[in-house]
């Protein structure tokens, strides 16, 4: 009888592990291929912390003005040779446009996209810019302080209300 392994609380044989392990191998050369993303296969990282968020942000582009038929290898190919590319997410508008938000390789990478803005692809210029960040880092001093306003428009003297249906002699 042939000896068992335990595998995540699962029972198997030696060469059920090799086939298990040959079909994950197939698995994954189809979907880097067919450019897929990873399954759940591999381990699903955590969502990224704020900090890690900015930093991701930090060496992000947004390029706008995009074909709604713009593929993520057209994205690639036009960044090929300026900045390192790690991750492409297009989102559509709905109205014939798209955009996309563009994950690079460093600092330098995004200052290298940027000077590719205004480049044809599908007959539309572009605009690559920095990528903007939800998350806003905090600002020193009490989190509850208010600025005081500066003033108001119509500068009368003890908030006196002034009637303007009616315009005097």
């Amino acid at each position: 009888m042939p000896e068992l392994i335990q595998v995540n609380g699962v029972k198997l044989t030696a060469q059920e592990i090799e086939e298990l392990k040959l079909i994950q191998k197939v698995q994954l050369d189809l979907m880097k291929r067919c450019k897929l993303p990873m399954l759940a296969v591999q381990q699903r990282r955590a969502p990224p912390t704020a900090d890690e968020q900015l930093e991701i942000d930090g060496r992000s582009v947004f390029v706008g003005n995009l074909d709604a038929r713009t593929t993520i290898d057209e994205i690639e190919e036009m960044l090929e040779g300026f900045a390192r590319v790690k991750r492409v997410t297009i989102s559509q508008s709905g109205r014939g446009r798209a955009h996309a938000f563009v994950e690079l390789g460093c600092l330098e990478d995004v200052h290298n996209a940027i000077i590719l803005s205004g480049m044809i692809i599908r007959g539309q210029a572009i605009t690559i810019c920095p990528k903007w960040s939800k998350e806003k880092p905090m600002a020193d001093g009490p989190k509850n302080q208010r600025r005081q306003p500066l003033g108001n428009f119509n500068n009368n003297r003890n908030n006196m209300r002034i009637d303007r249906r009616f315009v005097p002699y």
